[in-house]
């Protein structure tokens, strides 16, 4: 039994020498070249991703640049155009205060023809109502 023992140990030593050395040659062999090509594939996958992301922020910044100048020119004449405002109701408002003076004017010398008119001996005197 002593020789059975030793056979089948001897067996199991061989058995489990040979499974680890076939372990072994199958990881060099098959896993490591498996896994080096899907790093490999991993990094051709990365590097295509930025080269697609590079050209598409490429073409948006070249499809952007319009925009933002005319957001640009928008701007100035948005400027341009409150500093132009600002002027025009400088000018109303001394405008309105010249037409108020002659308007003024107008009727005191409205008044002299009228009694300019009455003192000549012009009995009739005929004005358009406003309307």
């Amino acid at each position: 039994m002593d020789e059975w023992l030793a056979i089948v140990a001897g067996a199991i030593t061989s058995i489990t020498i040979i499974g680890a050395f076939l372990v072994k040659v199958v990881d060099k062999i098959i896993i490591k070249p498996m896994d080096k090509r899907k790093a490999d594939r991993a990094k051709e996958v990365e590097l295509d991703r930025q080269k697609f992301e590079r050209t598409l922020l490429e073409r948006v910044e070249a499809n952007q640049q319009p925009l933002a100048e005319s957001i640009d020119r928008l701007n100035d004449l948005l400027e341009e155009s409150q500093r132009d405002r600002v002027n025009l109701h400088k000018i109303a408002e001394v405008n309105v205060t010249a037409i108020g003076e002659h308007e003024e004017r107008l009727d005191l010398h409205n008044e002299r023809l009228i009694v300019l008119e009455v003192k000549n001996g012009v009995r009739k005197l005929a004005y358009k109502e406003e309307e």
